[in-house]
């Protein structure tokens, strides 16, 4: 989906960082690091995002 969308990283981040926001009303946080990251490291290596 994020991939599809030809958006600067930095777009993609903001919206990653707004998608963690919305599920920290709702989740704990590790919770969160348990569905997210998973989710978003082969994510951001296909978009050539540095992850350091």
């Amino acid at each position: 989906m994020l991939l599809d969308m030809d958006l600067p990283q930095i777009q993609v981040l903001l919206i990653i960082m707004a998608l963690i926001f919305v599920l920290g009303w709702l989740l704990e946080w590790v919770l969160i690091i348990l569905i997210i990251v998973p989710i978003l490291i082969p994510l951001l290596e296909k978009m050539e995002i540095n992850l350091l």
